[in-house]
């Protein structure tokens, strides 16, 4: 059997990997333009296929039967062939129900924006309507907009647009320091596992969570049509927890010279990860060693230059990096950090730090007072701080452990 994913542009989706990975399905990537959209449903040799941007609506006239939830939203994100008929079915509901479940929030007469107008817009306002009838759909053109949503008293936000998404991943739909009542906030984006929207989120200390978990459960629901199966919930949690512990980065940050990159090298061996190193990228980049940047160009042009190396290194999954002592002086380094990774902070007594061919810490008075300065920054990014003074099999075993346990819950 054959199944595939069909959109408009599918460069970063995870569902082949999840779909062959997982649960072990011959899955495709199909690209399609519009206009190629009714010849596949002539020619196509797949017996289910799952849709997405910008076709959730559009498959509709092209199936002969359509599930009652499927045409109550007026999407499809599910496709079955059976006998040479074609069979629509809406899971994207399921997956938003159940990422909704994980981030504990009550949708019982709440207000809620629902930002977007698309297919999975659609979903989300016909899922919340089952527990409030205080919700308002935010567009461009719409009555409700981008401009006036501010005016309602939000106290939940459900972000359906694809803005924040890599590579446009530094930008946010919405400003939330303007809702002074907001409890929760879910954005189906999945790439980053931390979007800006989220991440505001959390600085503001209000409970918040990307859409992975909506993907891997709508994907469950999707297998389970497709194989005319049934799984037990438990084992949407399961998948979960193995694909965001297998996509998410691990980055050590800490002092110059408290063993970022070596302990990255151990760690990249044992997990069977790639290594990068941004100062490497930076040096890499600009073709000149860092002491030759600095002389040249000065600390503030290599901080931009260690930002672009940043968003290199964090532009994909599955990576253990090490970074520069420096990395976290900017606030938008910080976010970066947060938006793919699992963060180590290393910390080293001072006396063990070297200061050989080091730009900015050349003796131990200047290293004391840069701590100062860094150390609170490595807390707050941090995910786990690790003692960098014992031996090295301690230090790599106890930060694999802290990971692991981190995707277990």
């Amino acid at each position: 059997m054959k199944f595939a994913i069909i959109g408009k542009s599918l460069p970063h989706t995870l569902s082949p990997k999840i779909h062959t990975e997982y649960f072990n399905l011959d899955y495709i990537k199909k690209e399609l333009n519009e206009d190629m959209l009714s010849n596949f449903f002539v020619l196509n040799d797949f017996d289910g296929f799952n849709v997405t941007i910008p076709y959730k609506e559009k498959v509709i006239p092209f199936l002969d039967e359509v599930s009652t939830e499927a045409l109550k939203i007026g999407a499809v994100n599910t496709v079955v062939k059976k006998d040479g008929k074609y069979f629509g079915y809406n899971t994207d509901v399921f997956g938003l129900e159940y990422g909704l479940k994980e981030l504990k929030v009550d949708l019982t007469n709440k207000t809620v924006l629902i930002l977007g107008s698309g297919g999975t817009s659609k979903t989300a306002t016909y899922l919340v309507k089952k527990f409030t009838d205080k919700v308002f759909v935010v567009s461009r053109k719409g009555s409700i907009n981008y401009q006036n949503c501010y005016d309602i008293d939000a106290e939940v936000i459900i972000n359906t647009t694809p803005i924040g998404m890599y590579p446009n991943d530094n930008e946010s739909p919405i400003d939330l320091t303007k809702f002074s009542n907001l409890k929760a906030v879910y954005d189906v984006i999945y790439n980053p596992l931390k979007t800006k929207l989220v991440l505001d989120a959390i600085k503001l200390g209000i409970p918040a969570k990307n859409g992975l978990n909506m993907l891997v459960a709508q994907a469950v629901k999707a297998k389970d049509i497709f194989l005319s199966k049934q799984t037990d919930e438990s084992e949407i949690k399961k998948v979960l927890n193995s694909l965001e512990k297998e996509l998410t980065n691990i980055i050590l940050v800490g002092m110059p010279s408290s063993g970022k990159s070596t302990i990255a090298k151990i760690l990249s061996k044992k997990l069977n990860r790639a290594y990068i190193d941004t100062d490497e990228l930076v040096v890499k980049n600009q073709n000149l060693t860092i002491p030759e940047i600095f002389e040249n160009f000065g600390e503030q042009k290599f901080r931009e230059f260690e930002t672009t190396a940043l968003k290199d290194a964090i532009s994909s999954f599955s990576k253990v990096i090490a970074t520069g002592g420096g990395i976290v002086l900017k606030e938008n380094n910080r976010d970066l950090l947060k938006k793919n990774s699992f963060v180590v902070y290393l910390v080293r007594d001072i006396d063990k730090l070297s200061t050989k061919n080091r730009p900015l810490s050349k003796d131990k008075d200047t290293l004391l007072n840069m701590e100062k300065v860094r150390k609170p920054l490595y807390q707050e990014v941090a995910d786990l701080v690790v003692d960098n003074n014992k031996d090295l099999e301690s230090v790599d075993k106890e930060i694999i452990t802290k990971y692991e346990e981190n995707f277990s819950n």
